[in-house]
């Protein structure tokens, strides 16, 4: 997926997710206790019993993605760098002031809102929705389709043109030799600084062949 974040100018992704993998392969050399948990599955724990809800978003995260926390210096590289460095003895120090004062979240077995009846049936409804836009034929189903060279767009109707189909068949190749410039640039020189921007690819999507055009009606309200 790295080279698809670098081809869609999605920088933040693009810069950070190589270093992700670089750790998580040397981790058995590195950090051989952490790797062994890994192994053993303890990934993470549940401090409420609520499904889907573990501690990394209940603690780390959750504590530090505040004002005060990375929100307001993340264009600054050395105040991040000491900020991801102390976050986890901030968000330990956060956890032990809620357990000390009675706000810890405690062992509640409460049903995620995912599963809740309300949900549900919302979710089968808007379900419905979508099978009746296909079935009235107000948008093309996908799925049968007869077999062509074009790109369309099954909701609007929009053929891509030939130009832009190239440029997105492409884009992972594309992607791909800018990621690995990237991460060589980083790795084996000083042509390339860590927080550099990185240049964008310009790929053509369905979104940058779309314009919006605003027109007056009669009551001079703007239309969109």
């Amino acid at each position: 997926m790295v080279p698809y974040f670098f081809a869609m100018d999605r920088p933040n992704y693009a810069r950070w997710l190589p270093v992700y993998i670089a750790d998580m392969k040397s981790l058995q050399t590195e950090h051989p206790l952490v790797y062994q948990e890994f192994i053993q599955g303890n990934h993470s724990v549940s401090r409420s019993g609520q499904a889907f809800s573990k501690a990394l978003e209940q603690s780390i995260n959750a504590d530090t993605k505040h004002k005060g926390g990375i929100i307001g210096i993340s264009q600054s590289a050395a105040a991040l760098n000491k900020w991801f460095l102390t976050a986890h003895e901030r968000a330990a120090i956060t956890a032990s002031l809620k357990e000390m004062y009675g706000a810890h979240d405690g062992n509640v077995e409460t049903a995620h809102k995912e599963g809740s009846v309300p949900r549900i049936r919302r979710d089968e409804e808007d379900i419905t929705k979508l099978v009746n836009c296909f079935s009235s034929g107000l948008m093309e189903n996908p799925f049968l389709c007869e077999e062509s060279d074009v790109l369309k767009n099954f909701a609007t109707g929009l053929v891509l043109p030939e130009i832009a189909k190239q440029s997105i068949f492409g884009s992972h190749e594309k992607g791909k030799r800018q990621m690995m410039k990237f991460v060589q640039g980083c790795k084996n020189s000083t042509e390339i600084n860590f927080w550099d921007s990185i240049p964008s690819l310009k790929v053509i999507t369905f979104s940058k062949l779309t314009k919006t055009a605003q027109v007056k009606a009669s009551n001079e309200k703007l239309l969109t």
